[in-house]
């Protein structure tokens, strides 16, 4: 498997069928902001955008991965991103000053979860790059597929 790009229409993981929008914020993290607001405004240095909903345009790629690859293979990382993101929101000071993280306190239980949530963020840098017609390189596909970061 070579890198892809989005030109092809192919998954930039594995190279099928490109036929699922990721999301640009985790869906569950936009729900939450929705809970108590019925719109958004998003910044991405272009114009503002008005967001109503965790389903608007604005805050989903484009077609860029497969629905196989962005569900159930992407699962243990997305998974690993909302364990980080409960461990922040449960007290949020904790993460003002420090230079340093514990990731044995983040995922005491879970070995693989510092891994996971490094493809969590690096799923999310490859869709931007092929989102932007780029190629996602190799080397990430690799680790996505599990292999060490060098």
């Amino acid at each position: 498997m070579g890198a892809r790009s989005l030109e092809d229409g192919s998954c930039w993981w594995c190279g099928q069928l490109a036929d699922s929008k990721e999301h640009r914020f985790k869906a569950s993290d936009l729900r939450w902001m929705f809970k108590d607001s019925p719109s958004l405004w998003l910044d991405a240095g272009e114009r503002p955008a008005r967001i109503k909903g965790p389903g608007a345009k604005a805050v989903l790629f484009p077609e860029v991965l497969c629905r196989d690859c962005n569900s159930e293979r992407s699962q243990p990382f997305d998974e690993a991103y909302s364990v980080f993101f409960r461990y922040i929101c449960a007290d949020t000071e904790r993460f003002r000053h420090p230079t340093e993280y514990s990731m044995e306190k983040i995922y005491p239980f879970d070995v693989q979860g510092p891994g996971n949530l490094a493809r969590y963020a690096m799923k999310n840098f490859a869709c931007r790059i092929a989102s932007r017609g780029f190629e996602v390189p190799q080397q990430v596909i690799e680790f996505m597929n599990g292999a060490e970061g060098t």
